[in-house]
């Protein structure tokens, strides 16, 4: 009974630092400590959404001189493991019912590329939006880069890096991910791709 009470009294006041950093919270969702957000007031989580501790939330306004339009919103029901890591200067967007291994890393921008411009830490951002979509799995240590779009029900093997779009119903593994299964809806099975 005192254990269920303190539990209580923990999430209200979890819940509690986290309003105060200005990230909008659905009902029953909840950033577990430690945690680090930057640009919270961007960041929009639907309800019963659970990030587990060591994770990161990021969205960047300015950099380098130019003005940026960032946010992160995550829809319903969405579970985020340990050492999540989201980068945003643009627009980030994650369905709802969507479960994410630990270490995972999804960005939509990135640093010049150009040795000429010197360091590349303080040349603009280059920046392409992200959509994950509903009932996804994203596997431990993926990566999710720039641009990318994935569609509902896909799947992303552990320790992928999808540098490309990928289609609702699929099976995704590797570096670069590639297609190795499709869903096929009439005998409810995976297959080959």
């Amino acid at each position: 009974m005192i254990r269920k009470i303190l539990s209580k009294i923990k999430y209200k006041i979890q819940r509690l630092y986290i309003c105060r950093k200005k990230i909008l919270l659905g009902n029953g969702s909840l950033i577990k400590h430690p945690f680090e957000t930057y640009g919270s007031e961007y960041i929009i989580l639907g309800n019963n959404v659970s990030i587990q501790p060591y994770s990161k939330l990021c969205c960047f306004n300015s950099y380098a001189g130019k003005e940026h339009q960032p946010s992160i919103r995550i829809g319903n029901n969405v579970f985020c493991n340990r050492f999540l890591t989201i980068l945003s200067a643009g627009n980030l967007t994650i369905g709802n019912d969507t479960y994410f291994g630990s270490h995972v890393l999804i960005s939509n921008e990135n640093h010049g590329i150009d040795p000429s411009a010197g360091c590349y830490g303080l040349q603009e951002l280059t920046v392409s939006d992200v959509h994950i979509g509903n009932n996804c799995w994203i596997g431990d240590h993926s990566i999710i880069l720039p641009g990318v779009s994935i569609g509902d029900y896909a799947i992303v093997g552990a320790g992928s890096v999808v540098t490309k779009s990928l289609p609702s119903y699929t099976i995704s593994v590797g570096n670069p991910a590639k297609i190795i299964k499709k869903w096929n809806a009439v005998s409810k099975t995976w297959e080959g791709a």
